[in-house]
């Protein structure tokens, strides 16, 4: 079975910088009061420190221990499905493209830094405070989720891409 290093390497490395700098973050930013903003780009983007109990923007925040179970729950499932597409390619000697493993790693990097984060403090703190649009404040989580959903899309786009041109020229 091919090894998919690369999806594995984003994961391992972005869930620990992620976890390390978000930590840095919430101790640095926790001794502020509420809301309290600070300007990166003035009117553009700010460090805005804010607890999130549930998921989506701190939906569902009443049931706090579903919604960790759900988390856990679509890791493993990403990760089966990953292992189940990287054995059925194996079985014709390819593996995963380079984009889609890296899409992935960087979905399940923030992913699981999310759920390490609810675990030990029972919340996810976000800051990242984008002005100029109806962004809601996230953390490097979410960014990291966001982007690997974008290029995983992109990815599987350009592969089916591929897939028809290669039919139609037969």
């Amino acid at each position: 079975m091919t090894s998919n290093r690369l999806m594995w390497t984003v994961t391992a490395i972005g869930t620990a910088l992620i976890l390390f700098v978000q930590y840095c973050i919430r101790v640095s930013l926790e001794s502020r009061s509420p809301l309290e903003t600070i300007p990166l780009l003035p009117g553009i983007l700010h460090l805005t420190y804010l607890r999130g109990v549930g998921a989506a923007f701190s939906m569902f925040s009443d049931n706090n221990q579903f919604l960790l179970l759900i988390q856990i729950g679509s890791i493993l499932f990403v990760t089966a499905v990953i292992f189940f597409i990287s054995w059925l390619l194996s079985k014709f000697g390819k593996e995963i493209m380079k984009a889609l493993q890296f899409g992935v790693g960087l979905f399940l990097a923030g992913a699981i830094s999310n759920t390490v984060e609810k675990i030990v403090f029972n919340e996810n703190a976000v800051f990242i405070d984008v002005r100029s649009s109806q962004i809601p404040v996230l953390n490097f989580a979410d960014v990291s989720i966001y982007l690997g959903q974008v290029i995983s899309v992109i990815s599987l786009i350009f592969l089916g891409i591929q897939f028809f041109v290669r039919q139609w020229r037969r």
